[in-house]
């Protein structure tokens, strides 16, 4: 997630006048969601271990696992 997004969710007063930070918030949840469940599914070995490693790391980024 963002460091940006974070900081607007953790701003109290933003977030109570912003409805699109909920949006966007919501729409990083299902996406980290999403590339959980995909890590999952790749079987448990030692060379799936950088191919994990790799894909949690560009969901934590925000970019398309595709």
């Amino acid at each position: 997630m963002s460091d940006d997004l974070v900081k607007r969710l953790r701003n109290v007063e933003f977030w109570q006048a912003d409805c699109s930070v909920r949006m966007q918030a919501a729409v990083r949840i299902e996406e980290l969601e999403d590339a959980l469940r995909s890590i999952l599914t790749i079987p448990n070995s030692p060379s799936a271990q950088g191919i994990m490693k790799v894909f949690a790391k560009s969901a934590i980024m925000g970019e398309d696992n595709g």
